[in-house]
């Protein structure tokens, strides 16, 4: 029995554990805090390439947006369909931490998804139709209700067996262990886990889920169904669940191997003809099969495969299109090249549709910035308009997050809304590998060799890049679209304010009442987004036009700026609201058009006379905000170290009374100096919100 002297050292160390792993959580949380700010304020500091100053944030993106499309342009600024970059659309929109997203879409992506490039909407990877029912109609029947051209298409895969409920399921129809001597469920052969493999070559198999799939289609009002895995040269198989699994695709029986192909043919007829007119049957091949641009050179002997699937699928998917534009040397005289303009020879002979599947998120190490997320969605954009061969040869991107994979990602780009129209002629190969097409209002350069290329560019183009100069210097693995600036119709904004006495709408300057609110307004033309700033910096309203946004309380000149673009030029519209109590400034009475062709952008900040011309008492009180908020980042930092040394002495205490006394306190100031800082911080962040001298966060995440 241990003795009470021996038991109370043992409730020492726990004490001693428990106050180590307090200190520990604690330092977590503010080290993920840490890191959330420096996150946050890095992520606006990036130059411009599309459109804006900054690119987007979380400003203006609901929760769900943030996780699904964190790192494109705002869903907001898609305003209507444009066929002449046909991006359909791909998500599985179950993948997602967001309840109200789980069994149905949100209101602001059906908003979103009813104005698709393209009128396919796909849920790859989704669990296939026996899974899903329920919240496979629900969607259907909420894209339909805005959308009635919209194509809902479900994912399936008809060579797995979970393509169907188990307890419809035969012995016979799963593929068996060729060198086993019974027909059972340990005989299986699986393409992972539980996923077992199911003989296609089967006739009754065949008629099943050709019945079964179009009863699917039709009772949860879908449109078609992309069936997965429909490979020319039999299926992976694979036993165990290893890191790899072990390979047993020689123990596939001969008489399925043989008789794979044109089995799998067999079946697609069946399932077309099942499904009827008006429904889609598209097709993803193995990884293997040569319709797939993962080995680059595209083998010639799957053309036959590919030409006889066609002629009953009504398209197929080119998966990994992203891995021929951006690590292959892709000339327009080599086994690439020449194989993939077949493969699109082949759809186009049959007037079928081949889609450009780009899969970023298979590369190492992946972009997790948005920088460099806009720069490959602009390369691969290049790269599949110079294969574009009409509205029949749709891109899909799919895109992971920090918060999904990418099958539940939901990326949008504004490259993807410029209006090139139709092309003119082929891709032109200008040196090797640097290659250039024509289209009715403008052009686009792919460069695919390692080295950069300088482009003469005629004076009526003009690129979606600030740094856009002539002649522009293109990036090795790279892509620019140049719009015409003749067919882009004219954009203007007008941005008006009011505010008492009188709370008459004026162009400006607002004579306001000192300390009292006011509002602006504005209207737009010709653009597809807008947004407003305060002395600089981002309100988070946007919008192509809005009624009424209220403004102060004003006790100084403050400045409101809305920037408007259509995706290749800005237009801006100031005003400036003066104090009765506050000097008249200067007003600049006409919009500011910006295009990207004749001057970099003058950002979203009112014009800088100089800082002594402008300074005025009244910019005291923004300033201390803001060395406030810089004071409290670096206070964290140094709080986060304390009190991770805090935790060591906590665990180098054990039976040192006088060492754990002094933990204890190292422990207790560092929770008192948290509350006061974070307490200070608040206080002088509600006084300045409450004056109107800034628009700070009550979290120190973006200073200013």
């Amino acid at each position: 029995m241990p003795s009470l002297k021996s038991l109370a050292n043992h409730l020492k160390q726990k004490h001693n554990k428990f106050h180590f792993f307090l200190v520990f959580f604690i330092a977590i949380v503010l080290t993920l805090g840490v890191r959330g700010f420096i996150s946050a304020s890095h992520q606006k500091n990036y130059g411009l390439i599309y459109p804006f100053s900054s690119y987007p944030t979380s400003s203006g993106k609901s929760v769900l947006e943030q996780e699904v499309n964190a790192y494109g342009d705002n869903w907001s600024n898609k305003t209507a369909p444009n066929p002449d970059i046909p991006v359909a659309f791909s998500t599985c929109f179950l993948i997602s931490s967001t309840p109200a997203r789980r069994t149905t879409l949100t209101p602001e992506e059906i908003t979103f998804l009813s104005k698709l490039n393209s009128p396919f909407a796909f849920f790859d990877r989704c669990p296939p139709l026996s899974l899903n029912a329920t919240q496979y109609k629900t969607v259907a029947d909420q894209l339909h209700g805005v959308n009635p051209n919209i194509k809902v298409i479900a994912y399936h895969a008809t060579v797995l067996s979970e393509a169907v409920p188990a307890n419809q399921f035969q012995e016979a129809w799963y593929v068996h262990d060729k060198n086993a001597t019974a027909i059972n469920q340990s005989t299986r052969l699986t393409y992972s886990g539980t996923d077992y493999l199911v003989d296609i070559t089967n006739t009754q198999y065949q008629d099943f889920i050709s019945d079964y799939i179009a009863q699917e289609v039709a009772s949860l009002d879908l449109d078609g169904i992309l069936d997965d895995g429909a490979g020319a040269d039999g299926p992976l198989c694979a036993i165990g669940t290893g890191n790899p699994p072990i390979d047993c695709s020689s123990n596939i029986p001969d008489s399925v191997k043989q008789n794979w192909q044109s089995s799998r043919v067999l079946l697609v007829s069946k399932i077309k003809q099942k499904l009827g007119p008006g429904k889609y049957y598209f097709f993803k091949p193995y990884h293997y099969d040569g319709v797939y641009f993962q080995g680059f050179n595209l083998s010639f002997n799957n053309i036959p495969y590919l030409t006889s699937m066609l002629q009953y699928a009504d398209g197929v998917w080119f998966e990994n299109a992203d891995n021929a534009a951006k690590y292959s040397n892709m000339a327009k005289s080599g086994a690439s090249y020449q194989n993939m303009t077949s493969l699109l020879d082949a759809a186009q002979s049959l007037n079928k549709y081949a889609f450009f599947v780009f899969n970023p998120g298979f590369f190492s190490p992946y972009p997790s910035n948005i920088a460099a997320q806009h720069a490959l969605a602009k390369d691969f954009t290049a790269f599949y308009l110079m294969f574009y061969r009409g509205n029949r040869t749709p891109m899909i991107y799919f895109e992971p997050t920090q918060s999904v994979n990418l099958f539940g990602g939901e990326p949008y780009y504004g490259e993807w809304d410029l209006r090139i129209g139709a092309p003119l002629d082929t891709a032109t190969e200008i040196i090797p590998r640097v290659f250039r097409r024509r289209f009715a209002n403008g052009e686009v350069w792919w460069n695919n060799s390692d080295a950069a290329y300088s482009i003469t560019v005629g004076t009526n183009l003009i690129g979606d890049d600030v740094n856009f100069a002539r002649p522009y210097v293109l990036q090795p693995k790279a892509g620019i679209i140049l719009i015409n600036a003749a067919a882009a119709p004219p954009i203007t904004v007008d941005l008006k304010g009011w505010g008492p006495p009188t709370n008459t709408a004026t162009d400006g300057p607002v004579s306001i009442t000192s300390g009292s609110t006011g509002g602006v307004s504005w209207t737009s033309a010709n653009v597809n987004y807008c947004e407003l700033y305060q002395n600089g910096v981002l309100t988070g309203w946007t919008g192509l036009s809005q009624p009424n946004v209220g403004v102060g309380p004003i006790n100084a000149a403050t400045t409101y700026q809305v920037n408007c673009t259509n995706g290749v030029s800005l237009v801006s519209d100031i005003i400036i609201f003066n104090p009765s109590s506050y000097a008249q400034s200067t007003y600049y009475s006409q919009s500011t058009y910006t295009n990207y062709a004749q001057s970099t952008y003058v950002g979203a900040t009112s014009v800088d006379n100089g800082f002594l011309s402008t300074f005025t008492i009244w910019d005291i009180p923004r300033i201390l905000t803001g060395l406030a908020c810089y004071a409290t980042r670096t206070i964290i930092i140094f709080i986060v170290l304390w009190l991770g040394y805090t935790g060591i002495k906590f665990l180098l205490a054990r039976n040192n009374p006088t060492a754990y006394s002094d933990a204890k306190k190292n422990l207790y100031w560092a929770i008192i100096g948290i509350i006061l800082v974070f307490g200070t911080y608040t206080l002088i962040v509600s006084i300045a919100t409450f004056l109107g001298y800034t628009s700070l966060p009550f979290l120190p995440l973006v200073c200013s």
